[in-house]
């Protein structure tokens, strides 16, 4: 059986290098199956600025058709537990999700969401930012029944990836 495609997330900028290599590793030994997408994953959103997102955007203009959407980005209240007690911190990280959610519309590109134990607030961004029709992933998903139903009500070409906890 041979590999048909793979998705890599490149999710910090410290990733960018390994994620360039792969894609031309990929390209000479696998014939370009590998593909990729860029954002900042919601365990690094106090990192996220202006100078964060340029040179994100910077590799994503780089790669071409190699770019099959944007993210993973999003809300993890399990590892940012403790943030959520700032309230200053908790509207950073939404802000951080609804502008990466923003960008991923205006490009066109399909967005990666990461949502651990942060449902309702990840539903109120997706409502806000996000069209009913644009694509969204929700990646290595575990929380609730409750939230799927949801996503699929609400955006009717959403997938799911389902994780074990």
């Amino acid at each position: 059986h041979r590999l048909r495609c793979l998705v890599t997330n490149c999710c910090e900028v410290e990733a960018i290098p390994d994620t360039l290599t792969l894609l031309s590793a990929a390209e000479q030994l696998l014939q370009g199956v590998v593909y990729c997408t860029f954002g900042c994953h919601p365990h690094n959103y106090r990192e996220y600025s202006d100078g964060y997102e340029a040179k994100l955007l910077e590799a994503l203009e780089g790669c071409g058709d190699r770019v099959v959407g944007w993210g993973e980005c999003g809300l993890d209240y399990h590892k940012n537990y403790y943030d959520l007690e700032s309230p200053e911190r908790h509207a950073l990280m939404l802000e951080v999700f609804a502008r990466q959610a923003r960008l991923a519309v205006a490009r066109g590109l399909p967005l990666v969401v990461h949502t651990r134990e942060a449902e309702s607030d990840t539903m109120k961004v997706l409502r806000e930012c996000v069209p009913r029709d644009h694509p969204v992933h929700i990646h290595a998903y575990q929380d609730s029944a409750w939230m799927l139903q949801e996503v699929l009500d609400t955006m009717p070409n959403a997938v799911i990836g389902v994780s074990a906890a």
